[in-house]
């Protein structure tokens, strides 16, 4: 008795070892796809910065400009109420604008091409596009072709209008350089170097400088023939000029001879101007290991704590608790299946039946249920001429094909040695019955078995409906019995409902 009681506790402290084992190397191989999803992560989630930065800097320099503009509108409405647009106190109103802002020069623009600066100095504007644009109604933002003091300029044109005619026009010229300021002190140093260029791709300032070795970044310098010749192992150079004609952000990455670089790039506002943001590969890498390192450490001691925690609750529940579950699911599946057909067996068919019986009283349900016997037709001759060996052959087979056709939640099983129950629940009308009447009628029609010749085998089959036909087990499967007799007086291989000659079956 001891020497059998040492061996279920060996057998026990063996499945618990096995059992361990198994689960540590699922954590692990679950551990290691957690790992290598998180080091993405931070790959990606860097490259989010690196362009999110691109974005940031677009809108700070975006804001600026708005908050150097926002002064024209209203002053073009003051203006529109001058009568004479060349005085002295137009020139006085256009010097105002200009304290406290950053514009390098400011004019008065007129229809006939002419313009006049605070210093009433004259010039003529006929053979600038902006003017064309500006002399139609509409604000114009572009680059200035002429440097003002040396310096690259943007124009800012607000058309004055009134009665709906363009009388003139406020020309303010905004020194690039002074974005620089807004951009500096980024959270990559001067481990960055930026660019601001136009939707060509025209180098027409460098807002922050770092040491990259092959780009020529000089004004004047487009930055798509600088890239022709760089492979991309992100992104392509081709994707990036098309994100510049449709004024989308983006990153690229790649490399020319040994320096390789990421390049992050948003537009300007609604200007034709673009941020490029231009970072060493090296140093984005070296931020990502740094991201993993503190990642990795919070991983692995989390790790470490499951690991405890997970073996403390298996030492102490496994065994108690999985090892009579497993055992008693086992008994009761295999006291309740038939073992030919792998269905339920009469006793838990009967019982599946009753329970939803007793379940569908209880609450009330309207819906109704569809019982069926079905009784293969001549099982004795197949088994007298084919032998009990293809018998059995045809009920493994038959159960197999029956328990496809319906939902999991139906009952289907073998109450007798070639008599199968299905029991189908919540139906929802007549027409739904009939048709489930029609497709099980149908399922004998086409089903054949048999390894190399295939046998077609038959069935009669009797229905009734719950509750109409039977309010219990009893009674509605002595009317499903009634109507399996009717069908074999018909001559076998077909359906018969208990009531379908009365009108509620029509």
């Amino acid at each position: 008795m001891g020497g059998l009681r040492n061996l279920k506790q060996f057998m026990i402290e063996k499945y618990i070892i096995i059992s361990s084992v198994l689960f540590f190397c699922i954590i692990f191989i679950l551990f290691l796809n957690y790992s290598i999803e998180e080091r993405e992560n931070i790959h990606n989630d860097t490259l989010q910065d690196l362009l999110d930065e691109a974005e940031k800097n677009s809108n700070d320099l975006n804001s600026e400009l708005n908050k150097q503009t926002n002064i024209l509108e209203p002053a073009a409405r003051i203006l529109s109420d001058v009568k004479n647009l060349r005085s002295a106190e137009t020139l006085a109103l256009i010097r105002e604008i200009l304290i406290g802002l950053h514009f390098q020069r400011a004019l008065i623009a007129f229809p006939d091409g002419e313009a006049i600066d605070v210093s009433g100095n004259v010039l003529s504007l006929t053979e600038e596009d902006f003017f064309t644009e500006v002399m139609k109604g509409r604000r114009v933002i572009t680059e200035s072709d002429a440097k003002e003091n040396s310096e690259s300029c943007l124009v800012i044109a607000e058309p004055i209008i009134k009665n709906d005619r363009t009388m003139g026009a406020i020309i303010l010229y905004y020194p690039l350089n002074q974005f620089a300021s807004i951009t500096e002190n980024g959270p990559y140093g001067t481990n960055i170097l930026q660019l601001l260029t136009n939707k060509e791709g025209v180098i027409t300032e460098t807002l922050q400088n770092a040491k990259i070795t092959y780009l020529k970044a000089e004004k004047g310098a487009a930055i798509f023939d600088i890239l022709e010749a760089a492979d991309f192992s992100k992104g392509s150079l081709k994707k990036m000029k098309e994100s510049f004609q449709n004024k989308k952000s983006g990153i690229v990455c790649c490399q020319s001879g040994e320096e390789q670089n990421y390049i992050s790039y948003a537009p300007l506002g609604d200007t034709n101007y673009y941020i490029i943001n231009i970072i060493n590969y090296d140093f984005v890498k070296n931020i990502e290991n740094m991201e993993w390192i503190i990642t990795k450490q919070i991983l692995v001691k989390l790790a470490v704590c499951f690991i405890i925690y997970i073996s403390f609750i298996i030492i102490l529940s496994f065994v108690s608790r999985n090892k009579y579950a497993l055992e008693s699911m086992k008994l009761i599946t295999k006291a309740e299946t038939d073992e030919l057909t792998q269905l339920l067996n009469k006793a838990a068919t009967e019982n599946a039946i009753k329970e939803y019986m007793e379940y569908a009283k209880s609450i009330g349900a309207n819906n109704k249920s569809l019982l069926f016997i079905l009784d293969i037709d001549n099982f004795k001759k197949i088994n007298d001429t084919r032998g009990h060996a293809f018998g059995d052959e045809v009920l493994h087979n038959l159960g197999l094909k029956l328990k496809s056709e319906f939902r999991i939640s139906d009952v289907v099983g073998r109450t007798g040695g070639d008599e199968f129950l299905v029991f189908l629940k919540d139906l929802p009308d007549l027409d739904t019955i009939k048709k489930e009447g029609k497709k099980v009628e149908d399922f004998f029609r086409n089903f054949k078995t048999g390894e190399y010749v295939k046998y077609s085998v038959t069935a009669s089959i009797g229905a009734a409906v719950f509750p109409s036909d039977g309010t219990d087990f009893e009674e509605l499967y002595k009317s499903a019995d009634k109507a399996l007799y009717k069908a074999k007086e018909r001559g076998k291989n077909q359906l018969a409902f208990y009531n379908e000659d009365k009108e509620s079956m029509i």
